[in-house]
């Protein structure tokens, strides 16, 4: 984190003046709350899932028994704790939590090697019983008992080998990334001056670590003299795995080292792996980042042998073919649907197609959403809260598909017409949306969303309303999910009301994702501090699996009034990330829901609610998800965060774009984010890379979309258009008002139709066909593939 703020000092002095009257500006009346003064203290407290006393009590005497030298009884402690306590949290810095499993494991890792040889004697059978038997079966749960379980055995580094192996040849390149990223050690980006000085005066430092450890760090004038840096984080010549791993090596046999798991010490050549990330660059078509990584690889590992793609060969000729090959390989087909909100369950989905806009073919009218938020302000960012952009519909197999609280409406996207088995699909003649103009003050508007996942349509419906005033109740009965069939005319197959058992005080928050047997859903629970929730549905019966808590914190409504969210999951993999907006982002295994990682962020310190500043305003930023990193903006926080999707460390963080309210997704090494203004952020520093625009007064309205490259942002009366890594405008802006009698609204480009979504309508525009290719380029084009390189993918490891 110092060095991310140390590099973005100096932008934001050039910048600041561009965030200046970005909050919302009061109009003349005040807001009516309950408690008559609209000031509000936002306190930086979050209260999480944190093991216990007794348990900390067992930590603090394993470090007595390490020091005594009983490791025995040391490991026999950490195994007691983790057993008993290995689903909840720790901290493993003051911002970042993982679950005690994962921090048993840390502490085993430390271990002097006569203390490891004895943990491995004990564990080394099983472990090795269960890899034979994964590598053999091809069973991945197997290999995963060995990785949770015994994280340090001796089998562990093979397994996650493995485990990286099988992802690669289901397509599940974040994965493979995620298990072999933990294969390599490495030693902290910085690390206390005392702590710094403890480890360079031990007594059993050899000289030539000392001199290792005076090489690789230095005072960090930024931070008082206060930490040691790694300089190679600062620039100039890079330092090798080989060195990088030494050091990692010096931390660890002196109990100390970074706050990421990794396996340590394994056996399995640095030149294996590197060679592996290398191969997930090509795949994912990151030729520029895979030509640099090929460069480095050459510096270091010019001679390198090993098995990859099937044969066993020189990697650096390999990896060279691939590149070379991979510009022939064709474009992997890009489904035209878009099934969830942002297109895709990790929020990042481009549309594809030429833009060309004629008159609309037809347009939907829509009933325009109430404000339920009470205040004096008219415009919201990005948005006019007496014309809310609510809707943000689903296209699937040509159906155009959109809810409200108690409606499902179902249309052929072709045409406009409604579908054959009637228009809405679904009516809830039961419930209504009084229960949310119950006359009291409350914050938030309502929003609907949807996932479809094969034939199933899921959907939150019911009151919008999440959190209520401490001395109201409030039941799920309010709020419901609903599962519709598609192939069978919309059949209604379950609802939450009678499969989840009810609770008072729950509230679903919005439109879950899914896996196919698996629903996930984030739910709130009302209470002094409302919490945050993850809960997982079978999705064939709606029954619940399982729910985990996240964590609670205050809200602006300080419980003395109604509020409205709608926090959407974002997955990837077999991880889900959430954005609570509660100061935490959180990160889970779809398999139980333990909690993998925790973040914490500074949060604002309070505000006024009827001149809320403008990140308040952000409902609909659910986590990004992108090449191993996620992407957030928190509404109780100004910033920007770009975290690493498989630990939570912070890459880097912005305060520029307080009025962003929409992360559109990432283009060409850029992150996208929008509201009142359009601004580009590169993904590797998190620095802009140009100003943002307008830069005379706000402008945004709705959402905008990502296609082919091309970046569309709605004003009112236009769509402007931008590239998405230079920021160049690309065209011409589209004139929506006077030249095709339309407004600006929620975009999206799905099935061959260009659709803007405003507040009291749906206007379709059938987009150009991209052109087809030159005769005979297809078939040449698919000689060689990403996929038939996974089929010949390496076999796991085994040891004779």
């Amino acid at each position: 984190m110092g060095l991310v703020r140390r590099a973005a000092r100096p932008l934001v002095a050039i910048l600041t003046f561009v965030v200046v009257g970005l909050s919302v500006r009061p109009a003349q009346s005040q807001f009516p709350t309950l408690f008559g003064n609209t000031r509000f203290e936002l306190s930086g407290s979050v209260h999480v899932d944190e093991l216990d006393s007794a348990a900390k009590q067992h930590l603090e005497r394993v470090r007595a028994l390490a020091a005594a030298g009983q490791w025995d009884d040391c490991i026999e402690t950490i195994l007691q704790v983790m057993e008993r306590q290995g689903e909840r949290v720790v901290a493993a810095t003051p911002w970042r939590y993982t679950s005690v499993r994962e921090h048993c494991h840390l502490l085993i890792s430390r271990l002097p090697p006569k203390a490891l040889a004895l943990y491995r004697s004990r564990v080394d059978p099983q472990a090795e019983k269960w890899y034979r038997q994964g590598v053999r079966d091809h069973d991945a749960q197997r290999l995963l008992d060995v990785v949770e379980q015994m994280f340090v055995s001796s089998w562990a580094d093979d397994a996650l080998l493995a485990l990286g192996e099988m992802a690669l040849e289901q397509g599940d390149y974040g994965g493979a990334r995620s298990w072999w990223d933990q294969l390599i050690e490495t030693p902290p980006l910085d690390v206390s001056t005392a702590d710094f000085e403890r480890l360079r005066q031990a007594d059993d430092l050899t000289a030539a670590d000392a001199a290792l450890l005076d090489r690789g760090y230095e005072i960090s004038t930024d931070r008082d003299g206060q930490f040691v840096v790694l300089r190679s984080q600062l620039g100039g010549e890079p330092w090798t795995d080989a060195d990088l791993a030494a050091l990692a090596r010096v931390f660890r046999e002196h109990g100390q080292g970074s706050s990421r798991l990794a396996y340590p010490g394994s056996g399995i050549p640095l030149a294996d792996i590197r060679a592996r990330q290398i191969v997930l660059m090509i795949l994912e078509g990151e030729e520029s980042a895979a030509q640099l990584a090929r460069a480095d690889f050459a510096r270091q590992y010019a001679g390198a042998h090993g098995r990859i793609a099937g044969r066993e060969a020189a990697y650096l000729d390999t990896l060279t073919g691939l590149a070379e090959s991979s510009r022939s390989w064709p474009r992997a087909p890009e489904s035209p649907d878009w099934p969830t909100f942002a297109g895709s369950p990790e929020r990042n989905k481009m549309g594809t197609g030429k833009v060309d806009l004629a008159a609309w073919k037809w347009k939907l009218p829509l009933p325009k959403t109430a404000s339920t938020e009470s205040g004096p302000f008219a415009r919201r960012i990005a948005e006019d809260r007496n014309e809310l952009l609510s809707y943000h519909p689903a296209v699937v197999d040509r159906w155009l598909l959109l809810n409200n609280a108690n409606e499902i409406y179902a249309y052929d996207v072709n045409t406009g017409a409604p579908a054959p088995w009637g228009s809405p699909a679904f009516k809830d003649l039961e419930s209504t949306a009084s229960h949310v103009n119950t006359g009291r003050a409350r914050l938030g508007v309502p929003r609907f969303t949807m996932t479809v996942y094969g034939k199933k349509l899921y959907a939150r419906m019911g009151s919008a309303i999440t959190c209520s005033p401490n001395d109201q109740r409030i039941s799920t009965a309010q709020s419901y999910l609903i599962c519709l069939d598609l192939a069978r005319d919309g059949l209604a197959l379950w609802d939450s009301r009678q499969s989840l058992p009810t609770d008072d005080k729950w509230a679903f928050e919005g439109s879950p994702v899914c896996d196919g047997p698996n629903v996930y859903v984030a739910m709130r629970r009302s209470d002094v501090h409302p919490q945050a929730h993850v809960a997982c549905l079978d999705a064939q019966s709606g029954r619940l699996r399982w729910r985990r808590w996240i964590c609670s914190a205050e809200t602006p409504a300080q419980g003395l009034t109604e509020e409205i969210t709608h926090n959407l999951l974002t997955l990837h993999g077999s991880t889900l990330y959430y954005n609570t907006n509660l100061g935490a982002v959180a990160a889970l295994s779809t398999r139980d829901g333990q909690i993998e990682w925790l973040r914490l962020y500074p949060r604002s310190p309070g505000g006024d609610v009827s001149r809320r500043a403008a990140h308040f305003f952000r409902d609909l930023t659910p986590c990004v998800y992108d090449r191993g990193f996620v992407y957030v903006a928190p509404s109780d926080a100004s910033r920007i965060l770009a975290l690493d999707a498989g630990t939570g460390e912070l890459r880097w963080e912005t305060t520029l774009a307080e009025d962003t309210v929409h992360l559109l997704g990432v283009c060409d090494d850029t992150l996208i984010a929008t509201g009142d203004r359009i601004w580009w952020f590169n993904v590797q520093s998190g620095k802009p890379t140009r100003l943002p625009w307008p830069m005379d007064k706000p402008g945004g309205f709705g959402r905008g979309t990502i296609v082919d490259g091309l970046v569309y942002w709605p004003t009112r009366e236009r769509i402007h258009v931008f590239r998405a890594g230079s920021g160049e405008e690309a065209r011409q802006p589209i004139e929506l008002a006077r030249t095709h009698n339309a407004l600006g609204g929620n975009l999206l480009v799905a099935d061959g139709y260009f659709l803007i979504v405003t507040s009291d309508a749906i206007y379709g525009f059938e987009q150009s066909p991209p052109p087809a290719p030159p005769r005979g380029e297809a078939q040449a084009r698919s000689s060689t593939s990403p996929r038939s390189l996974l089929s010949a993918s390496v076999e796991p490891a085994a040891r004779p």
